[in-house]
């Protein structure tokens, strides 16, 4: 019987959720927590990739179980596992649901800050630059709304049969004090790095180093610049993903120094 797991995690400390040979990873200690339960190898397929040090307030993954133990298999699994990978709950689904092949939507939130703060460190990117325009960035996140191929903003364009994407919404949003911004994207699939080289490029815009008519002239030919640098990954979240067969359900980033959901950000333009 196949099974979703829904989780959250704090990626500061693992090279994102796929096994790596060398490195820790978020699969890697869920599999082990698995065998230790179960006594045996259980293949966790995870809704998708996520970069070194990138976090998730929702993810989606899921196992296959001939049959369920007679404890209460959340529980124990958060008994083993770190303090910043937490389980859920476990949803019994039919057999050929997929994890990643069946979500038709995803969300992303990215934290940015540039006053330095102990208490976002880690949790929101900060920024080091000139001051930031606003009306620039906003221009930019208008513009790129409107786009479905991503070839361009893609750190590996060649793996992919399709850059296409199906962007659902792109909004970026402000603080109170206009000390900190939130940029937020619904798609149907993400490329790899995509929501980091996005940010990457619209700070360049916003602090002059890149026009706005430049980057469309680049993004517009679909040319991949073999050397862009994607923004820091540490205020990046994957904080929604949906299926068809699941009920819709709101993901907040847990932290009360970024701010529950929506509340306390306005949106520009």
């Amino acid at each position: 019987m196949r099974y979703f797991l829904e989780l959250s995690y704090f990626g500061n400390s693992y090279h994102g959720w796929q096994r790596q040979k060398t490195a820790s990873s978020i699969q890697q200690f869920i599999e082990e927590a698995l065998f230790t339960l179960l006594r045996k190898h259980t293949n966790c397929v995870g809704c998708g990739r996520t970069d070194t040090g990138v976090h998730a307030s929702q993810y989606y993954a899921h196992i296959d179980i001939d049959e369920m133990p007679n404890f209460d298999l959340v529980r124990r699994l958060n008994s083993l596992l770190p303090n910043d990978i937490v389980v859920h709950q476990l949803l019994k689904v039919g057999n050929n649901a997929h994890a990643q092949h069946d979500a038709k939507n995803r969300q992303y939130d990215y934290f940015i800050h540039w006053e330095k703060d102990p208490f976002l460190s880690g949790f929101s990117s900060e920024y080091h630059g000139p001051v930031l325009d606003f009306r620039r960035m906003g221009e930019f996140v208008y513009y790129l709304e409107k786009q479905n191929d991503f070839r361009s903003l893609c750190k590996q364009p060649e793996i992919y049969n399709t850059t296409i994407c199906e962007i659902r919404s792109l909004k970026l949003y402000t603080n109170e004090k206009k000390n900190r911004l939130r940029l937020q994207i619904n798609s149907n699939r993400f490329l790899r790095s995509m929501m980091r080289l996005i940010t990457a490029k619209m700070i360049q815009i916003g602090n002059g180093q890149l026009s706005l008519d430049d980057f469309k002239s680049v993004f517009e030919k679909q040319i991949h610049e073999q050397h862009m640098v994607p923004f820091y990954p540490d205020g990046l979240y994957l904080t929604s993903v949906e299926y068809e067969y699941l009920p819709k359900k709101v993901s907040v980033v847990h932290n009360p120094h970024l701010g529950f959901g929506m509340e306390g950000w306005r949106q520009l333009l």
